[in-house]
C-alpha cells in the first residue's frame, strides 16, 4: 500500500480535495495529511515544512492539493530532498483566473508576470500537474511550455455524498410548495459570482422571459462573490420580478437540497479562454442532482461529453438563447425529463472518485 501525503492549506472536505482522497482510498491508496492553518507566507511555510518532516518516512507521493501554488517551491524542495514523487494539483491556472478571467489586476503589473512565473514553475518542477480536460492541458502546455505528457487529466466533477437525486435524499427539500401556494418553475443557479460564471446572461434571460409577460418562471441565484454587486445593480436597472438573490446559504447541504428542488439548474454563460476549456463544479453537481441542465457550448462540452445529449448546450453570452431553451425545457416536459436522465446516467456512468483518480493511480502505480 503506497501512502500519498496531502500537501497544502484547503481542507479535505473542500470538493476537489475530497474526490482525490475518496477516489485514490476506494482504489487502495494510504492518505496522510499535512495541512497548515497557520497566518502569513512563513508561517504557513514554517508550519508545513514541521509538519512534514515529522511524516518524511511514511509517505512515497507529496500531492500539493487545489490552489496550492505558493507552496510548490517548498514542496519541490522537500520532494527533491527525500526522493519523493511530487504530484501538483493544477486544476486552473493562476495568471488567467487572476488576470485573464476575474481581471482583477492588470497583464502589464509586474504582480502579473509573478503569476505567470508562478504557473510555469509549478507545471515545471512536478512529476505530474492534474487538469481537469485535455483541452486545457494543450493550452497550458502552449502557453508555458510544458511537456503535453506532463498532465494527467481529472474532472473536477462534484461531491456525490452531497449532490445526489432528490429520491436519495435522506431530508426532503425545503423548497416545495406550501399548501395553497403557486408552484412555479424554478430554474437555479449555484456559485460563486465570478465573471466565468456569466450571470449578466441569466439577468438577460429573466428579463426577456418577463417581457413576454410569462409569470410562472422563478430564477433562484444562490451564492455571493465578485461580480454581485454589479449584478444586483443589473437587475434593478432591468426591473426584475423573477429573480431572487439567495446569498450564500448555511451549508453545502442546503444548496443540494435547493438544487435538488429544481426544475432546470444552470451552468456557465461567459465568453472567455478559460469557460470555453474548463468545467466548473456547478455542471456536475446539477447532473448528480438528476436536474435538467443548460450551459454553454464550448470545447470543453465536447471534450467531457462527446456526442452525448446531456444538457441543452447554448452559445455564450446569449441571453435571449437561453431564455428560449428554458422556455423549450418548461413546455415540453417529455424532452426535460429525457436530458435529465441522460445526463444523470451519463454521470453516474463516468465521474465516479474512483474513476476520476484513475489516471493518477495507473501513473503511480507505475512510478512508486
Amino acid at each position: 500500500m503506497k501512502t500519498i501525503l496531502l500537501f497544502g492549506y484547503l481542507p479535505r472536505d473542500l470538493a476537489r480535495n475530497w474526490i482525490l482522497e475518496k477516489g485514490l482510498t476506494e482504489q487502495g491508496f494510504r492518505i496522510l495529511e499535512c495541512r497548515t492553518l497557520q497566518k502569513g507566507f512563513i508561517g504557513k511555510y514554517t508550519d508545513l515544512m514541521r509538519k512534514f518532516w515529522s511524516v518524511r518516512r511514511e509517505c512515497d507521493v507529496i500531492l500539493v492539493t487545489f490552489m496550492g501554488y505558493y507552496f510548490m517551491p517548498l514542496a519541490w524542495v522537500l520532494a527533491t530532498l527525500t526522493g519523493k514523487i511530487l504530484i501538483f494539483d493544477g486544476l486552473v491556472s493562476m495568471y488567467e483566473s487572476e488576470v485573464e478571467d476575474r481581471r482583477r489586476i492588470s497583464r502589464f503589473d509586474p504582480r502579473a508576470w509573478f503569476l505567470f512565473f508562478l504557473d510555469w514553475f509549478s507545471y515545471t518542477v512536478a512529476d505530474r500537474v492534474l487538469l481537469e480536460s485535455p483541452v486545457y492541458g494543450t493550452f497550458l502546455s502552449r502557453r508555458y511550455g510544458t511537456p503535453a505528457d506532463r498532465f494527467l487529466f481529472l474532472p473536477v466533477a462534484c461531491r456525490t455524498d452531497i449532490f445526489r437525486p432528490a429520491t436519495m435524499a435522506r431530508v426532503a427539500s425545503p423548497a416545495r410548495p406550501k399548501q395553497g401556494d403557486i408552484r412555479k418553475f424554478r430554474v437555479v443557479y449555484q456559485g460563486r459570482f465570478l465573471p466565468i460564471h456569466g450571470v449578466e446572461t441569466i439577468l438577460d434571460a429573466a428579463a426577456e422571459i418577463q417581457s413576454h409577460g410569462i409569470e410562472d418562471i422563478e430564477f433562484h441565484l444562490i451564492g455571493k462573490g465578485q461580480t454581485e454587486p454589479a449584478m444586483k445593480r443589473r437587475a434593478a436597472e432591468l426591473g426584475l420580478r423573477n429573480v431572487l438573490f439567495r446569498g450564500f446559504l448555511p451549508t453545502l447541504d442546503d444548496v443540494a437540497q435547493e438544487l435538488r428542488a429544481a426544475d432546470i439548474g444552470l451552468g456557465t454563460f461567459q465568453k472567455s479562454s478559460k469557460a470555453d476549456l474548463c468545467m466548473p463544479h456547478k455542471v456536475y453537481e446539477v447532473l448528480a442532482s438528476s436536474v435538467a441542465l443548460i450551459t454553454i457550448e464550448s470545447t470543453a462540452a465536447k471534450a467531457i461529453f462527446g456526442s452525448e445529449e446531456v444538457a441543452l448546450f447554448i452559445p455564450p453570452e446569449d441571453g435571449k438563447a437561453l431564455a428560449e431553451a428554458i422556455l423549450r425545457l418548461k413546455r415540453d416536459t417529455a424532452l426535460r425529463e429525457s436530458v435529465t436522465a441522460r445526463g444523470h446516467e451519463f454521470f453516474l456512468q463516468n465521474f465516479q472518485p474512483a474513476m476520476i483518480v484513475q489516471p493518477l493511480t495507473e501513473y503511480l502505480c507505475t512510478s512508486c
